[in-house]
């Protein structure tokens, strides 16, 4: 999170809670992103805050502050990526960065969905009847490249669980007609795919 101060234009706050942070180290200037790529052209030098830290960026320099308030000491780090590199997160490509990025990723995905009190999930956008959901038998997963390898390894793992029959498709040879057209279906898609969801329907 980025906090500008109306009584002092010189002066930037950010503040990292579950969610990246990085500031930039410049030639007399600074710059906050959530992650290296978007400033690497202006600066390779980089602080990497951790959750609950805050950081003050104003015309005397930076300063880190931890959970309790105290100046704490943060060694900057170089990035020496290209471009490309900086993509792919300095990973050798996309496929192995995305691997790496899977406990993030998933933790990022259910933040804020799990309730430990009452051990259930919170889908407040999701008006499903519980007692219809209860009568789905089939589950369509629609996906792409490694999204399809993913739904692969979901199908062969759930095979057989929760009474569900899997089926798993890729997305250009997917027909809503013909895969929907029986009763009690409900499709997951891949967010990647960029199209609107397709509603479970009876």
């Amino acid at each position: 999170m980025g906090i500008l101060y109306e009584g002092d234009e010189t002066c930037l706050i950010g503040a990292r809670n579950e969610a990246p942070l990085v500031i930039g180290l410049g030639e007399n200037e600074y710059f906050i992103a959530s992650d290296v790529p978007p400033i690497l052209s202006y600066t390779r030098n980089f602080i990497f805050m951790e959750d609950g830290e805050v950081a003050l960026l104003s015309s005397k320099g930076v300063k880190v502050y931890g959970t309790k308030g105290n100046e704490i000491s943060k060694e900057p780090k170089r990035v020496d990526w290209n471009p490309l590199m900086a993509e792919k997160g300095g990973y050798k490509h996309f496929m192995l960065k995305e691997i790496f990025e899977q406990p993030r990723a998933v933790t990022d995905t259910i933040r804020g969905r799990l309730s430990k009190e009452h051990g259930d999930g919170i889908l407040e956008e999701i008006h499903f009847d519980p007692s219809a959901l209860k009568e789905i038998q089939r589950i369509c997963l629609i996906a792409c490249g490694t999204s399809y390898h993913a739904a692969l390894v979901e199908s062969f793992s759930s095979k057989g669980s929760a009474g569900f029959q899997w089926k798993r498709t890729l997305a250009p040879s997917f027909d809503i007609e013909t895969q929907l057209s029986e009763r009690m279906t409900c499709s997951l898609q891949s967010p990647s795919l960029e199209r609107q969801p397709i509603p479970w329907r009876r």
